[in-house]
């Protein structure tokens, strides 16, 4: 994700931090903590004190992911005898240098971070526990650019970030690694990684006072959609107790099986890996070297579309995600554990920021390229659908154009990104709450700081508003200045955060009322400096209830009869 100037990105903060703790640890009482042993070895890690938390750092939840155990599920970790030092990140998993993560090309990367409130650490307690995906596209980033501290100590909760398989490592889907794979699937590797993640946690997590019963997911961008996955994947059934996705909405469709596949084939095609043979194609792929996979991914990463922001998200394997997640929030076949899910008010705003003003080959969008970004934006939802219906999309183009007029906007560049965020953020957001009110105790909330820092880009020639990524800042330290308001925002919404966490409920009495949603009134809480409040047009403002209509006519049948049978579709 290219950018034109010199900005402070989150690892060059994150790498800051780093070296200030280094210096304030020097001195802190170690702490150890032994494991139990089970499906992965008992081990003794020496963790370190560090401004009110006990933080056990680069823990190795899997063995490294490399030879025959690329392109696999991941298996436990071989045993290491006497005390390991758990005070520095491992390594970040292959990717290409960017603003949303750290360059590597270290494939042993599947490492977790463990901070716990309160020294000293004590197996007595049993403190909620949540554990943290983090974002970037499937193909950027890293959990060491969250320090879990300030959540942790706030809420009484230790908080775990995780490290996962990312891009072509984390999700190429192909025939030949299906055929070579004792469940038939491939490409879910990612996803499989947070559930092993997960079941480190639910075996050992006791031993650093943490309670396996009381465990949280949450996520933001990619990491939101993680969430959702093992929301609706039965492999993670008991893996957790309560869910948040953050800017990951749970009715987006992923590719199918055969859809990724058809990509799959055309990386490996690229990568010189198309063989006679099922086996000699894996063979091929294993033997690649890093730089060589990360320079095919980035051939279609830079790429700056729609569609290559989704080239690695995880696919409906049959088997981790059995279905397309909508229909199982539709049929109530989902884990079903208490929810809260939002979005940022402008999320479109970033991906329309890097796609044209920050790409030096594009730069801001014209009045007369309008009609063709948004014809682009209209042939991905028809595809979602399974169809390249030519008429359709040019009958759906005309529809956006009609209901998002240039002359309703400031710019073509906020037009656009208006039409991104509502079609591909807020929309099935609330469409995610609406199917899953019924069945669990869900909270809808929307980030609406128009004013809030950009930590990760350079300014544009449109203000960013609350776009994607913003309201990470509100519960992890990025180094911004936030305000006086927005300091007050950030202490509530950690507390919402980890109240959540603790009783599947955000409420807390010293804090505003967060009704559970309801589709009768369309409840959201608007998280905006200094004190949230609810709002009820969030559905109208993001007109809902037009993207709807649009999905109905680009979806699968079933999808379209339970809408309109479940009465979710309101005229």
């Amino acid at each position: 994700m290219p950018h034109r100037q010199p900005y402070p990105s989150l690892t060059s903060i994150v790498s800051f931090s780093l070296i200030a703790l280094t210096l304030i640890a020097g001195n802190a009482a170690a702490q150890t903590v032994t494991t139990p042993g089970g499906t992965f070895p008992s081990e003794t890690y020496a963790g370190v004190v560090v401004n009110g938390t006990t933080d056990f750092l680069g823990i190795r939840y899997a063995a490294a992911p490399v030879g025959d155990f690329r392109f696999a599920a991941p298996t436990p970790p071989p045993a290491v005898s006497g005390t390991i030092p758990a005070t520095q990140f491992g390594s970040s998993c292959p990717q290409t240098p960017s603003p949303f993560g750290k360059a590597s090309t270290d494939e042993d990367c599947l490492f977790l971070n463990i901070f716990v409130p309160h020294p000293p650490v004590s197996a007595n307690n049993r403190f909620p526990v949540m554990v943290f995906f983090h974002g970037g596209a499937f193909v950027f980033g890293e959990g060491s650019d969250y320090d879990g501290s300030p959540l942790a100590m706030q809420g009484n909760a230790i908080v775990v970030t995780i490290n996962y398989r990312l891009g072509i490592l984390g999700y190429l889907a192909d025939a030949a690694l299906d055929e070579q794979s004792a469940t038939g699937t491939s490409g879910n590797y990612g996803l499989a990684d947070q559930q092993f993640a997960l079941q480190w946690v639910r075996q050992n997590i006791s031993a650093f006072g943490g309670d396996p019963e009381k465990v949280t997911i949450f996520g933001e961008s990619a990491g939101g959609f993680s969430v959702c996955a093992n929301v609706v994947s039965p492999p993670s059934a008991g893996l957790f107790a309560r869910a948040i996705t953050e800017s990951g909405p749970c009715s987006s469709a992923l590719p199918t099986k055969s859809e990724a596949e058809t990509e799959g084939a055309g990386i490996a095609t690229a990568l010189g890996c198309s063989r006679s043979t099922s086996a000699a194609s894996v063979s091929c792929l294993r033997a690649l070297t890093v730089p060589q996979i990360l320079a095919a991914q980035n051939a279609i990463t830079s790429q700056n579309s729609i569609a290559s922001l989704t080239a690695f998200f995880p696919n409906v394997d049959g088997v981790l995600i059995p279905q397309e997640p909508v229909l199982s929030l539709l049929f109530g076949q989902f884990n079903h554990v208490p929810l809260l899910m939002g979005t940022n008010h402008d999320e479109g705003r970033l991906f329309i920021a890097i796609d044209f003003d920050l790409n030096p080959l594009v730069g801001p969008l014209t009045a007369a390229e309008y009609p063709t970004a948004v014809a682009a934006i209209a042939a991905t939802a028809v595809a979602e659908g399974g169809s390249s219906n030519l008429q359709l999309v040019q009958k759906i183009t005309g529809e956006i154009l009609q209901e998002y007029p240039l002359s309703h906007y400031p710019s073509p560049d906020l037009a656009l990104s208006a039409v991104f965020t509502d079609s591909a953020f807020s929309c099935p957001s609330n469409l995610a709450l609406e199917l899953t009110s019924f069945q669990v105790p869900t909270f809808g909330y929307e980030f609406n700081d128009e004013h809030a820092p950009m930590a990760f880009l350079p300014p544009v020639t449109f203000p960013y508003g609350a776009t994607h990524t913003d309201e990470l800042q509100f519960l992890f330290p990025f180094g911004t200045n936030l305000t006086a308001e927005e300091q007050t925002l950030a202490t509530t919404m950690k507390d919402y955060w980890t109240t959540f966490a603790t009783n599947g409920d955000p409420n807390l009495a010293i804090r505003p009322f967060w009704p559970p949603f309801s589709i009768f009134v369309d409840d959201d809480q608007s998280l905006k400096p200094p004190v949230p409040n609810v709002e009820f047009s969030f559905a109208s403002e993001h007109k809902c209830n037009f993207w709807t209509d649009v999905l109905l006519q680009t979806s699968l049948p079933e999808i379209s009869d339970q809408l309109r049978n479940g009465g979710i579709v309101r005229r």
